[in-house]
């Protein structure tokens, strides 16, 4: 084959992948498209403005001398790794990582372009440095130094898949360059402890690889992505479904049109589809070693074996995590997934669990609309709260609502203001919708989940605390299901529909190390630290209490404890009152860094509030608890349940002194064997994937709505 038939050749398989992309990425989207911006053809299009984009690139590229490519490598590397690094501070935070930097209504993936650069660097090093490429220090160290601070900047993202990519590249193209193989070894074995090290340092890692080796264990939460991939390649059998005839991705597979849009190929087009696209793949690497197996120009040799490498790995990795051989690990197929690296975006106690699901909804390409009652101190944390859900996934409208008022007048106001939510939400449902409508509890949801099922649409009720509420008991029996965070409320739904989720939190709670709390808050990690969380409702009593408890402090205990107060709406004087006590503490109305201020604590200090226990129980945290008398005795249920398991102990308002209550303290500081025993109790009730859980629950509602089935469960 000659040259110019190998570079024909290359274009053609090429073209093959991009056209197949743009049919997969259609087939995939069409429905979700259709039905969150009223035009089927929306991510197909965007899609080919991206392959537009990326052609005059590549034909911009070409136009660039190669010594001019040569020279501006270290550039192109030190304007990488100085964006990586800016990334930290100044990125796009989605899913709990920074990986984008947000212009305008766009967003640029620096890692993409990190790898490129990267890859020229390290071409242009290996042809000038060849010769010395057996000495360790002045010849393999260099770019292999350079590789590490590079993939080391993207792993803090944090982003493994791609690291790894970035580092077998490397070490692709060390190969090619003929380094010594003791060196390499070397370099592989000490990279394999790194690898073992980083996977059993992270929960979330390591619960990848359990539902890696089985992911039936647990089917509807981190094995959730894999069981449903496994479902479309048996689905697609030996000639597939059809182009478009695929179910799984009707909101069943997760990252369907990116990370899992193999698999949508299987379904369609079976074995001899999949075959195709490998095979395309083997064209395109084998079209791609002969190429550089011609040129005589070391530079272009490596180059070519860098650019070959980088688009071979990547499909090979996400290939094999759709087909189960790697553990799951979000890499979209190149040439065919939707691209690309410039793309277009366009009471908290309800409320953060709504998004912590909208969240993991988003995760999985569905679109989210969430109606919340607009209240002063809500509206001011709604910005805080919204941190990290992708633009465009999530659209939140405030409703509002008058302050409850007294006796007669509340329940009149209830009801008037009750038939003003159920109008706003028939005007909501019309424009937006849905397959699904989530409530998550209050009088609020009342009224919405009611035009819901006037209009057909499928119901879910979220139930967060141990004791139905009034709302939602009478909800319960009109909803296709109910979600509950514990099972102790399973006995009260009285045959209901009903499933087990937890109750989502904010995801940073129990990420971070004590260590690196304590420099944030100001306060030290030596310290017994007391957190107490009298910011939340009737936090009056609590503050008081709490102050009045600094009374019977002695001096030793003045030097070995610190207190993080959140004090809601009281005044700053509470401030004076520490420092007049001689106790070091931290005295706020409100604190963002939550999950630090619980990585401190040792004990702490709260109302009984569901969300405030699920917190306790993913941070791990034993609590002395005060139910609110006034909140229809949900909070004084909750409390029972987390003393009944040795997790806590509880008191009712009324009959708490300061002296009780700083001997509740003590006793739980005072022996750390009683304190890890409390530990290991609270969290038992964690549910660390609650919101994939219920994320799952409302997806297949949502599927069974477009199939026209009416699912109770």
């Amino acid at each position: 084959m000659t040259e110019r038939e190998l570079r024909r050749a290359l274009l053609l398989v090429i073209a093959s992948l991009l056209g197949l992309g743009c049919v997969a990425v259609y087939s995939a989207t069409a429905i979700m498209a259709h039905e969150t911006y009223g035009n089927s053809w929306h991510f197909v299009l965007s899609h080919g403005l991206a392959i537009l984009l990326g052609i005059g690139l590549g034909v911009a590229c070409l136009a660039v001398p190669e010594p001019a490519l040569r020279k501006a490598a270290k550039p192109l590397v030190l304007i990488s790794l100085i964006a990586l690094a800016v990334l930290m501070a100044a990125g796009m935070e989605v899913g709990g990582a920074r990986r984008w930097f947000r212009i305008g209504r766009f967003g640029i993936q620096p890692s993409e372009f990190a790898q490129l650069a990267l890859i020229v660097y390290l071409a242009d090093y290996l042809a000038r440095k060849r010769e010395m490429l057996q000495r360790l220090r002045d010849g393999f160290l260099p770019p292999l130094v350079v590789t590490g601070a590079m993939a080391g900047l993207v792993l803090i993202q944090p982003d493994l898949g791609t690291t790894i990519v970035t580092g077998a590249v490397a070490v692709l193209l060390l190969i090619v360059a003929r380094a010594r193989w003791k060196h390499l070894g070397i370099t592989l074995a000490l990279a394999s402890v790194v690898l073992v090290v980083l996977i059993g340092s992270e929960e979330y890692r390591m619960r990848r690889i359990l539902a890696f080796l089985d992911p039936w264990q647990d089917p509807h939460g981190v094995g959730f992505q894999i069981v449903q991939s496994y479902l479309a390649l048996a689905n697609g059998g030996l000639w597939g479904q059809g182009l478009g005839e695929s179910m799984q991705k009707l909101f069943y597979l997760p990252g369907v049109h990116t990370d899992f849009i193999f698999a949508v190929v299987a379904e369609e087009l079976g074995l001899i589809g999949t075959t195709a696209v490998l095979g395309l793949f083997t064209l395109f690497i084998l079209c791609g070693i002969r190429m550089a197996m011609r040129v005589e120009d070391t530079f272009s040799k490596y180059l070519i074996c860098g650019c070959v490498g980088l688009i071979g790995l990547e499909a090979i990795v996400h290939m094999a995590v759709v087909t189960g051989l790697l553990p799951t690990k979000g890499l979209p197929l190149p040439l065919v997934s939707y691209g690309g690296t410039v793309a277009a975006e366009g009471s908290g106690g309800h409320v953060i669990p709504a998004l912590e699901l909208s969240r993991a909804l988003a995760s999985r390409q569905a679109a989210v609309r969430l109606l919340y009652a607009q209240r002063r101190q809500l509206g001011s944390l709604m910005p805080q709260v919204m941190e990290g859900i992708p633009a465009g996934s999530l659209e939140a409208y405030p409703v509002a609502v008058k302050a409850p008022q007294a006796g007669a007048a509340r329940e009149l106001s209830r009801l008037w203001q009750t038939g003003v939510v159920w109008r706003v939400a028939h005007r909501h449902l019309s424009a937006f919708r849905p397959h699904v409508v989530a409530g998550f509890g209050g009088w609020f949801c009342l009224p919405v989940m009611l035009a819901a099922r006037q209009r057909g649409i499928s119901t879910l009720l979220h139930e967060q605390n141990v004791a139905l509420g009034r709302a939602n008991r009478l909800l319960s029996h009109w909803v296709d299901t109910c979600a509950v965070s514990f099972e102790a409320t399973v006995r009260e739904l009285n045959g209901s529909p009903r499933v087990v989720t937890g109750l989502p939190v904010r995801q940073a709670i129990g990420t971070v190390r004590r260590e690196e709390a304590a420099p944030r808050l100001g306060l030290e990690p030596d310290r017994r630290t007391v957190l107490i969380l009298g910011g939340s409702q009737g936090s009056r009593t609590l503050n008081r209490l709490a102050l009045e408890m600094l009374g019977g402090l002695t001096e030793a205990e003045r030097l070995r404890w610190q207190v993080i107060h959140l004090t809601g709406a009281a005044k700053a004087d509470m401030r004076q009152a520490y420092g007049s006590a001689g106790l070091k503490a931290l005295v706020l109305p409100h604190l963002a860094d939550m999950a630090g201020a619980y990585a401190l604590a040792d004990v702490v200090i709260t109302r009984a509030g569901a969300s405030t226990i699920a917190e306790l129980a993913r941070a791990g945290l034993p609590a002395i608890l005060i139910p609110y008398p006034y909140a229809g005795g949900h909070q004084r249920e909750n409390a029972k349940l987390v003393e009944s398991i040795g997790a806590g102990v509880w008191f009712e308002e009324s009959v708490l002194t300061p002296a009780r209550l700083l001997d509740a303290v003590r006793h739980i500081l005072a022996d750390e064997r009683v304190r890890r025993m409390m530990v290991d109790a609270i969290r038992t009730l964690a549910v660390p994937d609650a919101a994939q859980r219920l994320a799952s629950t409302v997806l297949a509602l949502a599927t069974a709505h477009v199939r026209g089935v009416r699912i109770r469960s």
